[in-house]
């Protein structure tokens, strides 16, 4: 089998729908805290699973950490994740916190497409699946930028942001296929990306 008729499969061998992108801010309301001071209790909905905001993969085996430490090691950062049924979308937020824990976590970015992660299957090279690609936060090595992965308009690459949020969040790489992992050089001037030419050029 060649690779272009896998890769061709590979996107129609599981049934998927690219999804316009949400027309208002899925963000919206993140914060907002349901009020059960009248009843103190009701029952757990499916709606209410759908809306869960999480940090990482829902099977933590062999998955990669979700939160990138930073050089002083006094900091994290990391992707929270949350749907929004009605904007039909995903709420996805980069946060810094403290490792002690000591005050809130501070947003830095938001926004940008639902990263689906992929897998081989006998000869298909990248079956799309229905949960999300490991996008752990990857700081540089004097802590003064962030790397991560963000998508948008059908296009995956690499940002950095300021952890101090004196710079806004600008895109670093441009490359013709979506990032599917970064790294950061040892004197931190440049970033190595993984990417997979073949199944496009093929």
């Amino acid at each position: 089998m060649s690779l272009a008729l896998a890769a061709a499969l590979s996107q129609s061998i599981v049934p998927r729908v690219d999804l316009p992108p949400p027309q208002e801010d899925p963000c919206a309301g993140f914060e907002e805290a349901e009020d059960l001071s009248g009843s103190g209790q009701r029952a757990f909905t499916l709606d209410d699973q759908v809306r869960m905001a999480d940090i990482g993969r829902a099977n933590p085996v062999g998955a990669a950490r979700a939160f990138g430490v930073a050089p002083d090691g006094e900091h994290i950062a990391f992707v929270v994740k949350r749907a929004n049924p009605e904007a039909n979308g995903y709420c996805q937020r980069l946060m810094i916190a403290t490792m002690d824990g000591s005050g809130a976590a501070v947003e830095v970015d938001r926004g940008g497409e639902f990263i689906r992660d992929d897998f081989r299957l006998r000869d298909f090279p990248a079956i799309m699946g229905g949960w999300d690609r490991p996008n752990p936060p990857r700081w540089s090595p004097n802590g003064s930028q962030i790397g991560y992965l963000k998508r948008l308009n059908g296009s995956t690459q690499v940002w950095l942001v300021d952890p101090d949020r004196t710079v806004p969040p600008r895109q670093a790489t441009a490359v013709p296929d979506n990032v599917d992992s970064f790294a950061w050089t040892n004197d931190g001037t440049a970033l190595i990306v993984a990417t997979r030419p073949g199944i496009r050029i093929q």
